[in-house]
């Protein structure tokens, strides 16, 4: 679940008296970005139309999966310094693409793109 509004998520910390993991709420922000892609969008938060999650039946798991013209992007979120090849594993072997929005660092492997959340940003802006 993913609040949309970061004062949802600081009354979520003020009654649960915990705090939100900074890699949380980074995912947050993201999904709001990708928002933009769902063709529903403007007539309430309907989200049939994606993003959406993706999970298999050994426990892999894709955070988002939007529909841009046609094609179906993985987008991963590891908001860490140092990437493995194992964080976008999954995206590689499923769908053979994908964007990895991580703390720092550009680079692409293959038809990963991995971005830095504010190049994911700027790209999304």
């Amino acid at each position: 679940m993913y609040p949309v509004d970061v004062i949802i998520t600081e009354v979520i910390e003020q009654v649960t008296g915990k705090r939100v993991e900074e890699s949380k709420i980074v995912e947050q922000i993201v999904f709001t970005h990708l928002l933009r892609f769902s063709k529903d969008f403007n007539s309430g938060l309907v989200l049939y139309t994606g993003p959406y999650y993706w999970y298999s039946e050994k426990s892999k798991e894709i955070d988002f999966l939007v529909n841009l013209d046609g094609t179906i992007v993985p987008v991963e979120v590891k908001y860490k310094n140092k990437i493995s090849p194992s964080d976008f594993l999954t995206m590689k072997k499923i769908f053979n693409r994908g964007i990895l929005v991580t703390k720092k660092g550009t680079f692409k492997v293959g038809n990963i793109e991995i971005l830095p959340i504010y190049a994911f940003l700027l790209m999304c802006g």
